[in-house]
C-alpha cells in the first residue's frame, strides 16, 4: 500500500510540473518530499517485517526492492531537475 502511495505522489509531482510548466514549485516539491517520506517508511517497514517469526518474506523482499528503486527514481528526478 505504501508503495502505491509513493508512486502516486511521485507521478503527481511529475504531472503537476508539466501541466503548470514549472509555475508551482512549492506544490511539486511537497509532492516529491511526500514521495521520499513514503519510500523511506516503506523501506523501514519492509526491513522490520523481515524479522517476524513464522512468515514468508517474499513480499517483504519485493517491497524492499520496489521502495528502494522508487527512492532512487525520485532522487534521479530531483537531480535531473537541477540541470
Amino acid at each position: 500500500m505504501i508503495y502505491i502511495m509513493t508512486l502516486l505522489f511521485w507521478l503527481g509531482a511529475i504531472v503537476a510540473a508539466f501541466i503548470t510548466e514549472g509555475q508551482l514549485p512549492g506544490i511539486v516539491g511537497a509532492l516529491g518530499l511526500t514521495s521520499v517520506f513514503f519510500s523511506v517508511a516503506g523501506i523501514y517497514l519492509a526491513r522490520k517485517s523481515l524479522y517476524e517469526q513464522g512468515r514468508s518474506y517474499k513480499l517483504s523482499r519485493v517491497m524492499l526492492v520496489l521502495n528502494s528503486v522508487q527512492l532512487l527514481m525520485t532522487a534521479g528526478t530531483f537531480i535531473l531537475g537541477l540541470r
